[in-house]
């Protein structure tokens, strides 16, 4: 059951107007919704890198596309995983955007309703999103344990383990930016990679190239 805040304002001017660029077609959600909510809840969140879009719909991936590059978003690289774009003039030392593929032949969720995409995210501490429905009106959903494991910098895995070479990357780069985990949480990781065919393996590998993490 998603937790829900509606605000007339998120603080940060760059997710609103990415917001409102494609309402129609994506929400953010992970480390850049999360920051907003915390901030409206009165905690600290470490400050997220990217604005990470996900979509309702994996049909509509080149109409967002679209309607970014139209605001004046432009595409500054493209991978099996998203597409990157920079804000240019709009906000010049804003955050990249990231269309995430909502296509990938490994991994978790990356596309459909706020609560499907949130229910398949890897952490706990991942489960935040950001919709935008009016120019005033933004929803900004989460999940209890996502505030209570976020204000504590806690990783805790929420969901079946999809990329075990993907997932330790994330736990690095959390541990990176002051997050503690468990020892212990790392036996599923290792138990999925056993249950892997070859060209599932494989297709991890490719995937966490991507992502600079093998």
């Amino acid at each position: 059951m998603l937790e829900k805040l509606v605000t007339s304002s998120i603080l940060a001017s760059e997710i609103a107007d990415v917001l409102l660029t494609v309402r129609d077609y994506a929400f953010v959600a992970g480390g850049a919704a999360r920051q907003v909510a915390m901030a409206k809840l009165g905690h600290y969140a470490v400050p997220a890198s990217d604005i990470d879009l996900f979509l309702y719909k994996w049909v509509d991936f080149q109409k967002a596309k679209a309607a970014l590059q139209a605001a004046g978003h432009y595409v500054s690289s493209e991978s099996g995983n998203a597409t990157t774009f920079t804000s240019g003039d709009r906000h010049p030392f804003g955050r990249q955007v990231q269309l995430v593929n909502p296509l990938t032949p490994i991994g978790n969720r990356r596309s459909g309703t706020v609560e499907q995409v949130l229910a398949d995210f890897s952490f706990t501490t991942e489960q935040f999103a950001i919709e935008c429905y009016e120019a005033d009106k933004f929803d900004i959903r989460y999940t209890p344990d996502a505030v209570s494991d976020s204000k504590q910098m806690k990783l805790v895995i929420n969901s079946v383990v999809q990329n075990p070479i993907g997932l330790a990357y994330r736990f690095a780069k959390y541990a990176q930016k002051g997050y503690s985990y468990r020892a212990l949480d790392f036996i599923p990781v290792f138990e999925q990679w056993d249950r892997l065919s070859p060209a599932l393996r494989a297709a991890c590998r490719a995937a966490a190239s991507e992502q600079g993490a093998y």
